[in-house]
This record gives structure tokens, sequence and C-alpha cells, in this order.
């Protein structure tokens, strides 16, 4: 992977970040000039693990949005796939 694609590929991860909390510690360590040691930098962007996890924590920093059946369903049918799902698991 050539280092453009890299960039490419960090800029693509970090547009998909929602928490500002993070994008601003991303942004304080790109402000620096980076130390050949990557230890400061992982600290940096380490978070406390949590010892319990909260399902109800973790869907609202998730922006979480519950499928609903009905557009699924809808969705399936348009499709109209006719294919057996062997074959399909075959093209992938």
């Amino acid at each position: 992977m050539t280092i453009e694609t890299k960039k490419l590929h960090l800029i693509k991860r970090i547009m998909e970040i929602d928490d500002e909390s993070i994008i601003d510690k991303i942004d304080e360590l790109v402000g620096e000039k980076p130390e050949k040691d990557i230890y400061p930098i992982l600290i940096k962007l380490s978070k406390p693990i949590e010892k319990k996890i909260d399902i109800e924590k973790v869907k609202k920093e998730q922006n979480f949005q519950p499928i609903d059946k009905d557009e699924i369903n809808r969705l399936i049918k348009e499709a109209d796939i006719q294919e057996p799902i062997e074959e399909l698991l075959e093209m992938i």
C-alpha cells in the first residue's frame, strides 16, 4: 500500500467518525510532529475500557437506527431475486 493510498484510507476512516471528541484528538495529533515512537500517540487515542457494557449507551454513541421490518420486506420483494441461495453464495 502506497503512502497516498494509506492517506486516502485514513481520510475515509476519519469521515466515518461521528464522535466529536475523537475528531478533536485526531486534530491535536495531526497538528503535532509525529515522533518515531508511536506509543505516545496510542496513549492519546486510547479510551479506558469499561468493566460493564451498556448496550443502550453503545446504541446512542453509534447512532443506532433500528431496522424497519416492513421496509426490509418491501426491498426483498422489490429485488425479486430468483437464484437459489447456494448460487448466490458462490457468486461472492
